[in-house]
Protein backbone atom coordinates (compact mmCIF):
# COMPACT_ATOMS: atom_id res chain seq x y z
CA UNK A 1 0.00 0.00 0.00
CA UNK A 2 1.30 3.39 -0.99
CA UNK A 3 1.08 5.94 1.85
CA UNK A 4 0.92 8.80 -0.67
CA UNK A 5 -2.16 7.23 -2.24
CA UNK A 6 -3.71 6.89 1.20
CA UNK A 7 -3.02 10.57 1.81
CA UNK A 8 -4.62 11.42 -1.54
CA UNK A 9 -7.70 9.43 -0.53
CA UNK A 10 -7.80 11.24 2.83
CA UNK A 11 -7.54 14.70 1.23
CA UNK A 12 -10.21 13.79 -1.32
CA UNK A 13 -12.63 12.83 1.44
CA UNK A 14 -11.83 15.98 3.42
CA UNK A 15 -12.41 18.16 0.33
CA UNK A 16 -15.47 16.16 -0.73
CA UNK A 17 -14.19 16.59 -4.28
CA UNK A 18 -11.66 14.93 -6.53
CA UNK A 19 -11.03 18.16 -8.45
CA UNK A 20 -10.45 20.24 -5.29
CA UNK A 21 -8.20 17.58 -3.81
CA UNK A 22 -6.22 17.33 -7.05
CA UNK A 23 -5.50 21.06 -6.89
CA UNK A 24 -4.38 20.86 -3.26
CA UNK A 25 -2.20 17.83 -3.98
CA UNK A 26 -0.80 19.33 -7.19
CA UNK A 27 -2.06 16.37 -9.21
CA UNK A 28 -4.21 16.11 -12.29
CA UNK A 29 -7.77 14.93 -11.76
CA UNK A 30 -7.17 11.75 -13.79
CA UNK A 31 -3.95 11.11 -11.84
CA UNK A 32 -5.76 11.37 -8.52
CA UNK A 33 -8.58 9.16 -9.78
CA UNK A 34 -6.01 6.52 -10.74
CA UNK A 35 -4.49 6.64 -7.25
CA UNK A 36 -7.88 6.14 -5.64
CA UNK A 37 -8.74 3.37 -8.09
CA UNK A 38 -5.44 1.66 -7.24
CA UNK A 39 -6.35 1.74 -3.54
CA UNK A 40 -9.79 0.35 -4.32
CA UNK A 41 -8.18 -2.45 -6.31
CA UNK A 42 -5.74 -3.21 -3.48
CA UNK A 43 -8.52 -3.36 -0.90
CA UNK A 44 -10.90 -5.15 -3.24
CA UNK A 45 -13.68 -2.70 -2.41
CA UNK A 46 -15.17 0.52 -3.67
CA UNK A 47 -14.17 3.27 -1.23
CA UNK A 48 -15.98 6.27 -2.70
CA UNK A 49 -19.29 6.93 -4.38
CA UNK A 50 -18.61 9.58 -6.99
CA UNK A 51 -21.26 12.02 -8.22
CA UNK A 52 -21.51 15.53 -9.63
CA UNK A 53 -22.16 16.67 -6.04
CA UNK A 54 -18.83 15.31 -4.79
CA UNK A 55 -17.71 12.10 -3.17
CA UNK A 56 -19.27 10.02 -0.42
CA UNK A 57 -17.62 7.28 1.59
CA UNK A 58 -18.90 3.74 1.21
CA UNK A 59 -19.02 1.54 4.32
CA UNK A 60 -15.63 0.10 3.34
CA UNK A 61 -14.37 3.62 2.66
CA UNK A 62 -15.33 4.69 6.18
CA UNK A 63 -13.16 1.95 7.66
CA UNK A 64 -10.21 2.81 5.41
CA UNK A 65 -10.65 6.53 6.17
CA UNK A 66 -10.51 5.88 9.94
CA UNK A 67 -7.31 3.86 9.56
CA UNK A 68 -5.86 6.43 7.14
CA UNK A 69 -6.46 9.16 9.71
CA UNK A 70 -4.54 7.16 12.32
CA UNK A 71 -1.72 6.20 9.97
CA UNK A 72 -1.21 9.73 8.65
CA UNK A 73 -1.21 11.09 12.19
CA UNK A 74 1.46 8.56 13.16
CA UNK A 75 3.50 9.49 10.10
CA UNK A 76 3.26 13.15 11.05
CA UNK A 77 4.36 12.40 14.62
CA UNK A 78 7.35 10.39 13.40
CA UNK A 79 8.43 13.21 11.11
CA UNK A 80 8.25 15.71 13.99
CA UNK A 81 10.67 13.67 16.14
Amino acid sequence: MNLDYLKSFYVTVKCNSISKAAKILHLTQPGLSIQIQTLEDEFGAKLLERSNKGVKLTDEGKVVFEHATTMLSLENNIKKN
